[in-house]
């Protein structure tokens, strides 16, 4: 029993602790900055996996791969079907390779849809669009006042970890974002205006996503 009770105080400070920790790739000027073209190619590995789930064959393994590619950073995968959020799925602690969580994150999105509620049919996943986002320079918030515009926010409360990306709301205000966060959570829509219950954290956001009609 009271290894059991370790164990949980130590996962809860690991989840206190957020997403700060994570190894993120370093330049002069802060996290690298992707690329065209580079997003192009991990939108492109993301589409495989979707065709590869829709066909009900392993996904082709990525050649040439920029070095990019190969450095962890946090990275979240959202499924779009008609150009509503369906599913996402997300790594931020102990973060992989980018090219591999995009395959991984893809997978894990459809098999586990967070928001639509169930899996994609066949022909609906020859629908759907894939958006991604590269996140950077975490930053722990008191309120909505510390999240600076256009930033996803990330919230804590307990054993729960959910964020939310611009554009998500059609409103441009933190507190907007980070209710819809804690509504999607299964938390109280106001849980982040209770510090002592919700930990919250602010992220850059590099991202790149499908056009409409991007399914085969």
């Amino acid at each position: 029993m009271r290894r059991l009770i370790m164990s949980l105080i130590l996962g809860g400070l690991l989840l206190a602790a957020g997403p700060a920790a994570a190894q993120l790739p370093e330049s002069q000027g802060g996290a690298l900055a992707m690329t065209g073209s580079q997003k192009r190619t991990l939108l492109l590995i993301a589409r495989e996996a979707v065709e590869a789930s829709r066909a009900g064959r392993p996904s082709r393994e990525p050649t040439n791969l920029d070095r990019r590619l190969t450095l962890a950073q946090p990275l979240i995968i959202s499924i779009y079907l008609d150009g509503r959020l369906w599913t996402r799925a997300w790594q931020l602690k102990n973060a992989s390779p980018l090219y591999l969580a995009a395959r991984g994150l893809t997978y894990e999105a459809l098999a586990h849809p967070k928001i639509g509620g169930r899996p994609l049919t066949p022909e609906e996943l020859g629908r759907v669009q894939i958006g991604l986002d590269v996140l950077s320079g975490y930053a722990q918030a008191k309120d909505e006042t510390e999240v600076p515009p256009r930033s996803a926010v990330i919230i804590y409360s307990g054993f729960t970890e959910w964020l939310a990306l611009p554009g998500d709301v059609k409103s441009d205000q933190a507190a907007d974002l980070l209710t819809y966060a804690c509504q999607q959570a299964g938390l109280r829509p106001n849980a982040w205006l209770l510090p002592q219950e919700t930990t919250i954290f602010s992220a850059q956001v590099d991202t790149a996503r499908e056009g409409f009609g991007g399914g085969k």
